[in-house]
């Protein structure tokens, strides 16, 4: 058996250990024209040659190793996963070889985690296998950035969505004040604007009311005339032949001092 390429994957930056090539089988010409290709790098023709031989003979488990091994080689992985499961057990090959080739092809379709349980299982069959424990640890590695990453990408995009809808209830708040600060601007002021209506329905001697005088705590009293103003005798008489003799006995009435009357008891 000889190794070949490395995982691609990886290869360049942990530089993992190859898988193992195709067995021979000397008895059957599509065997060694199979593994003639293979070396060649014809890994199409490989893969032809091994189904060829596989569809003639009874030793299924070897052909399907080869098939798988080629496949895995030509970036076909889910042949190569079919192959290489099909040929887990086969006794014609070594122990944990197939186990190990069915892991590189899981490792490399980026299947890590059952990529490391079929490296177990190379393990578990050949605990000595240095290259399927190279492997699983390399293939561990890749997963644990990979959940990693995929961590911080659930993390920033929940940031996103936070800062978005913190983004957004500061836009609604704001347009809630701007359209308040517009309703109140629109509202019409009281003590400046009214309505005409208003005015005209009012009762207009509430409206026209003139302002109130100023009240007296005294009300008007009759005046004393002044003496300076009553006429004297000889001008009262004066007067009267001046006048008719109805008028005069008029004037004459008036001009007679008013008789005051005793208050009379009730009892």
């Amino acid at each position: 058996m000889s190794p070949s390429i490395g995982l691609a994957a990886v290869i360049a930056a942990l530089g993992a250990v190859g898988w193992l090539g195709p067995f021979l089988q000397t008895e059957t010409n599509a065997s060694r024209e199979g593994l003639s290709a293979y070396e060649s790098g014809d890994w199409v023709g490989a893969m032809t040659r091994f189904q060829e031989g596989r569809d003639v003979s009874e030793n299924h488990g070897l052909f399907d190793f080869n098939l798988g091994t080629a496949a895995l080689q030509a970036g076909e992985f889910e042949i190569a996963t079919q192959r290489l499961g099909a040929s887990l057990g086969a006794e014609t090959l070594p122990e944990g070889a197939a186990a190990y080739n069915l892991g590189n092809a899981l490792a490399e379709s980026g299947n890590l985690e059952q990529a490391l349980e079929a490296y177990r299982d190379a393990l578990r069959t050949n605990p000595e296998d240095d290259d399927a424990r190279a492997n699983y640890e390399i293939t561990q590695a890749r997963l644990d950035q990979q959940q990693e990453q995929e961590q911080q990408e659930q993390d920033d995009s929940q940031d996103q969505e936070e800062n978005e809808e913190g983004e957004d209830q500061e836009g609604d708040d704001q347009e809630n004040q701007d359209q308040q600060g517009e309703q109140e601007q629109e509202q019409p002021d009281e003590n400046q604007e009214k309505d005409p209506q208003d005015s005209e329905d009012q009762d207009p001697s509430q409206s026209e009311q003139p302002p109130d005088a100023p009240q007296d705590s005294t009300q008007a009293q009759p005046q004393p005339m002044d003496p300076e103003q009553m006429l004297t005798p000889e001008q009262a008489e004066r007067l009267l032949n001046a006048v008719s003799p109805k008028e005069r006995e008029l004037i004459r009435a008036r001009l007679q001092p008013t008789k005051r009357r005793k208050a009379e008891k009730d009892w």
